[in-house]
C-alpha cells in the first residue's frame, strides 16, 4: 500500500478550483486551509508562486503529506487543501508540523 495513495489525493484542476472557491477557509501566518465536507478525507497542497525553487516546494509538500498521513484524524472530514504562503520555506520542518497543528487544532 503507497504511504500517501492516490485515493486520499486531490488532482484535478476542477476540484482545486470547487474548493479555494466554495470550501470553508481558516488562516495562520503561514499556512492556510480550505475544506468541504465529503465522506472521505482527502488532501491537496498549494504552494505560492513566491516561493522559488523546487526544492523548496517539495520539502513543504512533503512534511504536508505526511502530516497528514500521521495526524489523518486532525483534519476536517472531507477534502482539504493546505495553502502554503510566502515565508513558509524559511521554517523548519518542526515549526512546518506545528503551524499544522496550531491551523488545526483551532
Amino acid at each position: 500500500m503507497p504511504v500517501f495513495p492516490k485515493s486520499a489525493r486531490i488532482t484535478k484542476s476542477r476540484e482545486f478550483d470547487f474548493l479555494l472557491k466554495e470550501g470553508k477557509r481558516r488562516h495562520g501566518r503561514h499556512l492556510g486551509l480550505c475544506w468541504q465536507k465529503a465522506p472521505e478525507r482527502r488532501l491537496g497542497v498549494v504552494i505560492s508562486r513566491k516561493i522559488r525553487g523546487a526544492a523548496k516546494k517539495n520539502r513543504i509538500k512533503r512534511v504536508v503529506r505526511e502530516f497528514f498521513r500521521l495526524q489523518r484524524e486532525l483534519f476536517p472530514q472531507g477534502e482539504v487543501i493546505v495553502i502554503a504562503k510566502m515565508g513558509t520555506d524559511a521554517l523548519t520542518n518542526s515549526q512546518l508540523r506545528g503551524a499544522l497543528y496550531d491551523l488545526l487544532a483551532d
